[in-house]
């Protein structure tokens, strides 16, 4: 077997929802790679792999394997052990999705320091990384700093210091935090967050709307009324 054979075998548990029989096969990897076995080399496909099996089985647990994984590679880059094993978008992205299902007041803080830690190692972040940031952030109950963040993540991309193309997930997960968090200038926000979607070409569904309304429905600005009636 070669670095191909395990993978494929980690993928395979991984899609089945058996993080600890993926991670297992990935140490196998590991200490045959360390035995001297050149063709069982582990890369950035086999910790992504892992790092997303224990993503998708959320909770505290899934968290703290894919935080262990994160550190583990970096660490393996780092000392130059590994020189072709540098952390990629994937697994990234699969440690703000944990951070995403754990669904604790602290989930979006921690999924937005993934923005930092990704450039850290010069990975740029790419769509789904910022979709999944916005949506912890607004599964976290937060309130004003939740909004905050996701506010200074649509502007960066905005201005292109997160040059990152946004999308419908995108939009709607902006919106949802907007509600979940009460965030302020409803009427403002939706009337600029539809006008920026036009701008891109991004199209609302029926989702966009809905949260929209949500959105204005909590806000107390003057002309909400009227516009989520226009939204309808």
């Amino acid at each position: 077997p070669d670095t191909v054979s395990y993978t494929s075998c980690i993928h395979a548990y991984a899609r089945r929802r058996l993080p600890r029989r993926a991670e297992y096969m990935l140490r196998r990897m590991i200490w045959a790679y360390e035995d001297g076995d050149e063709r069982v080399r582990p890369d950035a496909t086999s910790f992504g792999a892992v790092a997303n099996a224990w993503a998708s089985s959320g909770g505290k647990e899934g968290v703290e394997k894919v935080e262990d994984l994160v550190e583990f590679q970096e660490e393996l880059y780092r000392e130059g052990s590994a020189p072709d094993m540098a952390p990629n978008a994937i697994l990234y992205n699969a440690l703000a999705n944990a951070w995403a299902k754990f669904k604790t007041k602290a989930s979006g803080d921690n999924a937005f320091r993934v923005l930092k830690r990704m450039r850290a190692q010069g990975v740029e972040p790419i769509t789904i990384t910022v979709n999944t940031i916005l949506t912890a952030l607004a599964r976290s109950d937060d309130g004003k700093r939740a909004v905050i963040k996701a506010d200074s993540i649509m502007e960066d991309t905005r201005s292109g210091k997160l040059p990152v193309l946004l999308d419908l997930i995108s939009f709607n997960a902006y919106l949802d935090c907007l509600g979940r968090n009460g965030a302020p200038n409803a009427f403002q926000r939706v009337e600029e967050t539809l006008e920026r979607m036009k701008e891109v070409g991004v199209l609302p569904d029926r989702i966009t709307f809905n949260t929209a309304m949500k959105l204005l429905a909590k806000g107390e600005d003057k002309g909400s009324g009227k516009m989520a009636v226009r939204i309808l």
